[in-house]
């Protein structure tokens, strides 16, 4: 329980930057969307480059790859459409958002293997059944768990906030 809350109360810190709104989506939708379109690419592409981590043998690299792309173009997207909002405070833009995409994505991808590797060390394959198809609510937030520090960090280095 200590895990997720300390991690997750990276998304309150989020509240205070100008254009919370945004810089929420922007998170929800980079780990939302690495999540959903890491599962749909290694399902595509990934049958034969899985099992290589003990933890979730079913992951592909095909999978962490468009997990990551997804997360990049995610990020790529926010400061092209609103760019008052994603102003870099050093950099051009674009690599402002690919930095951040990456880094957000990378975490996202670090928690979602970490809870299955908890789960796997316990022997439990799924960690509740509150909500169904999802391996219980650990599955649902571990990838936003993690990955909210980086982005916070990443935002106030990156941003002129």
């Amino acid at each position: 329980m200590v895990y997720p809350g300390l991690f997750m109360s990276f998304m309150i810190r989020l509240s205070v930057f100008p254009n919370a709104s945004r810089f929420i989506l922007l998170f929800l939708m980079m780990v939302l969307l690495n999540d959903s379109l890491a599962w749909v690419t290694g399902l595509l592409f990934g049958k034969s480059n899985r099992g290589l981590i003990a933890a979730s043998p079913n992951k592909s690299i095909a999978g962490f790859a468009g997990g990551l792309l997804f997360s990049i173009i995610t990020g790529i997207a926010a400061v092209i459409i609103l760019p008052d909002v994603f102003a870099s405070k050093a950099l051009h833009p674009v690599l402002a958002a690919v930095i951040l995409g990456s880094g957000t994505g990378l975490a996202a991808i670090l928690g979602d293997l970490s809870e299955s590797a908890l789960k796997r060390s316990s022997g439990v394959k799924d960690s509740g059944k509150v909500i169904l198809g999802r391996g219980g609510a650990l599955d649902s937030i571990d990838s936003l768990a993690l990955a909210a520090p980086v982005f916070y960090i990443l935002c106030l280095a990156l941003f002129n906030l």
